[in-house]
């Protein structure tokens, strides 16, 4: 087919690039009307998209483009009802577990991106652990909800302050001075 999507946009999963993959699958040849369906955010031109998609069109790598991507649909879908289920499975879990903590006071919104949980993450995780784990910065979604799966409600409590939790996450450095010599050694989760 060797046309270049890649080169033309960023993201080929994309706004962008889904509407023009679905456009390729159901027909459409023309690099012009493949790029006039490039979201206004896109960098490039569109004369810049329409040079990418010019190529020889190849049934079977058609084909294999339309099995690939309703394969790549398939697991979005599964993902987003993985998302559904685990919110279902803290919602139950909160309403069963009586807190009295007050409720969380978002100061800022984390950007979210395409691939975070599909509902906010950060009530639960305060309501359960009893602290505000997305105040630390450069803290993910995935990496809140690693550490509930693992330590479990009561984990925060095992940790006699923030220096013995950040050493167990080994994100704290091992520092060793022996005969005049110097070993830094850091340990990343």
């Amino acid at each position: 087919m060797n046309i270049r999507l890649d080169v033309a946009i960023r993201d080929i999963v994309g706004r962008t690039g889904r509407n023009i993959i679905r456009a390729i699958i159901a027909g459409e040849r023309d690099p012009k009307k493949l790029a006039s369906l490039a979201d206004i955010r896109v960098k490039k031109s569109q004369e810049e998209i329409a040079l990418s998609l010019k190529g020889e069109w190849k049934e079977d790598l058609i084909y294999l483009l339309q099995d690939c991507f309703s394969t790549y649909e398939y697991y979005r879908e599964k993902i987003v009802l993985c998302d559904k289920q685990i919110k279902l499975l803290l919602d139950n879990y909160l309403q069963q577990k009586p807190t009295a903590l007050k409720p969380l006071q978002v100061k800022r919104k984390k950007k979210t991106h395409k691939n975070s949980l599909s509902f906010d993450l950060r009530p639960f995780a305060y309501q359960i652990l009893g602290v505000g784990l997305y105040e630390v910065e450069n803290i993910s979604h995935a990496t809140v909800l690693s550490i509930l799966s693992v330590i479990g409600d009561d984990g925060m409590q095992k940790f006699p302050s923030a220096k013995h939790f950040v050493s167990w996450l080994r994100l704290a450095p091992n520092n060793k001075i022996t005969q005049n010599k110097f070993y830094f050694d850091c340990y990343f989760l």
